[in-house]
């Protein structure tokens, strides 16, 4: 599975679009294959139809899996979690919402260096958290 991961990754890259996750999953009694997307600008439906083809066509050539499987293309979500460095780092500019073991601050992730975040809660007060603090980090609407 790491292998189809990596590729479908590869192509989601090559959409220009960040791929959040791959999921293979079982429901009741179906398969699905499932590609989460993300952007800097957002996802639309035109964005996860092009990778849901791009996707499909190679899935079709390698044939990975013995059972039948339903393919799902989506955005992760305007409220996902953001999960490493690289997803936190992609998020600056945007309003995320960050605990700690005691606090919770809502605000907009202006900066994220050395493994700390500088959120701007509103127009005067900002806080520092260090990743080693948050118990939980996503995106806020």
């Amino acid at each position: 599975m790491n292998e189809l991961t990596n590729t479908i990754k590869q192509i989601v890259t090559e959409a220009d679009l960040y791929c959040y996750d791959v999921l293979y999953e079982k429901e009741n009694d179906r398969f699905f294959v499932r590609v989460l997307l993300d952007s800097l600008s957002g996802v639309t439906i035109d964005d996860c139809s092009k990778v849901s083809g791009l996707v499909s066509e190679k899935l079709d050539e390698l044939d990975p899996f013995e059972d039948p499987y339903f393919l799902e293309v989506m955005s992760a979500g305007i409220e996902h979690a953001l999960r490493n460095d690289e997803e936190i780092s992609l998020s600056i500019g945007k309003k995320i919402e960050v605990r700690t073991f005691d606090q919770k601050y809502v605000g907009s992730l202006i900066k994220f260096n050395d493994g700390t975040l500088t959120i701007q809660l509103n127009r005067r007060d900002m806080v520092t958290v260090h990743v080693m603090d948050i118990t939980e980090c996503r995106l806020s609407l």
